[in-house]
């Protein structure tokens, strides 16, 4: 910025100015907004303007960005801001998250009324006119023939029709036109970056009698627009970014350690918190809707025995494939768990007894055959029940499984028994006790 500055040689008097209308722009223009991916406001760089449930998911620049991947700069038509009341002219970039899904936007609004007098201060002559047009011609801000700022809708359509017809020359070009009846020479220069064109209009007579100072002029607008428009949309732009990285990052941590947390650190399958809380959903689901649904109770016999003999690190890896083998066997909805020590359960949502039975009685086999292969003296004991009315209380029903569970151990251990809740009642599925798992 500041090089442009320096070789474009501009008059110390012609830089105050300009720098007078800087700090004239802050006023202008530095307040910024933020809205996320629905459109709902956030927060804002002036204090006055930090609360609020102003929505923009309508404005045409917000259905622009989510739609559309470009980050680049939106130039939109003039509103009336809905946080700040004023009728701005809204400059947007797109916010993406890290995973580049649209993550809402950044809006500078411009104060039409305050943006008039950055003209003013270029201090132009009678017969000037200066402004800025977007690509396709529409007057953002200008100033009149007598030197005062116009804001946009008050532009001579005289005026916009001669623009219309030169905003897409890239670099600077100089033109004869007429502009209100004043033969005059006109300079168009792109504002790198953005899609809006600068332009400057002098009047022949007055070029005559101070060559040169048009050219001056323009750049000196140029570099103005340069800081007015470009920079702080583009830092906040940037601050919004890292803040969104961030954000991403905290968020992605957060989860983390809310996985790590419902997960048994040995085994990895679900642990009592997350049991108890599934056995409630399914609970009350049970109650409101009659939807029936299985909990089976394991408990590893001889467990003890295994690691006096073997050693923790064998009792450590015999639990770990005792959950990956109940996991394998049962659907993404269902939930596996160590319930703590040697003891595991199985929460089957929305089964019934006769699918709970061909389900459970692979996973007693599948279990048998690992502890198997690896030659560790353990057995299991299963109780299964099938709840298909509620118990009077959402924890009767693990205590209802493990009462079954423990009737098994009674009976001599190594066995699988189903039972069904119904009317306060425990039944028996089935009235011969089902047969030891086959060795």
């Amino acid at each position: 910025m500041f090089k442009v500055i320096h070789e474009k040689h501009l008059t110390p008097a012609l830089l105050s100015n300009m720098f007078d209308g800087v700090r004239s722009a802050d006023q202008a223009q530095r307040r910024v907004l933020i809205f996320d991916r629905d459109g709902r406001f956030v927060t804002s760089t002036d204090p006055a303007f930090r609360t609020g449930n102003a929505s923009v998911a309508d404005r045409d620049y917000f259905r622009d960005a989510s739609a559309l991947s470009s980050t680049d700069l939106h130039i939109g038509v003039p509103v009336k801001s809905r946080v700040s009341g004023l009728t701005v002219l809204p400059m947007s970039k797109r916010i993406d998250s890290p995973d580049a899904s649209f993550d809402g936007v950044v809006v500078q609004g411009i104060d039409l009324e305050k943006f008039g007098s950055l003209y003013t201060s270029l201090s132009p002559g009678p017969s000037d006119v200066l402004g800025i047009v977007t690509d396709n011609g529409t007057v953002v801000a200008r100033s009149g023939q007598d030197g005062s700022g116009m804001p946009i809708g008050a532009v001579d359509p005289a005026l916009s029709v001669e623009i219309i017809l030169e905003t897409q020359l890239v670099s600077a070009i100089f033109e004869e036109r007429t502009i209100a009846a004043v033969p005059s020479r006109v300079v168009f220069q792109r504002i790198s970056g953005t899609p809006l064109v600068v332009f400057a209009a002098r009047g022949n007579e007055a070029l005559m009698a101070e060559h040169g100072r048009l050219v001056e002029r323009s750049w000196a607008l140029v570099v103005l627009a340069l800081m007015v428009v470009t920079f702080p949309i583009a830092l906040a732009a940037r601050y919004k970014a890292r803040e969104v990285g961030q954000r991403h990052k905290l968020e992605v941590r957060i989860e983390h350690e809310r996985e790590r947390a419902r997960r048994d650190p040995l085994t990895g399958v679900a642990n009592r918190h997350v049991f108890d809380e599934r056995v409630a959903a399914s609970y009350r689901t049970l109650d409101a809707d009659n939807i029936p649904f299985v909990v089976a109770f394991v408990d590893v016999d001889r467990f003890k025995q295994l690691n006096d003999a073997r050693g923790h690190a064998v009792g450590d890896a015999a639990l770990r494939k005792i959950a990956q083998t109940l996991n394998e066997g049962i659907r993404s909805t269902d939930v596996v768990a160590r319930l703590g020590g040697d003891e595991f359960g199985v929460l089957l949502s929305g089964a019934n007894a006769l699918a709970a039975r061909q389900v459970l009685d692979q996973r007693a086999k599948a279990l048998h055959a690992a502890v198997a292969s690896e030659e560790w003296p353990i057995t299991f004991s299963i109780g299964v029940v099938t709840f298909w009315t509620a118990p009077p209380a959402e924890h009767h029903v693990v205590d209802i499984a493990d009462g079954v569970m423990y009737a098994v151990k009674k009976a001599g251990r190594n066995n699988i028994k189903f039972a069904v809740y119904r009317d306060r009642r425990l039944i028996d599925q089935e009235k011969v006790a089902p047969p030891r798992i086959a060795a």
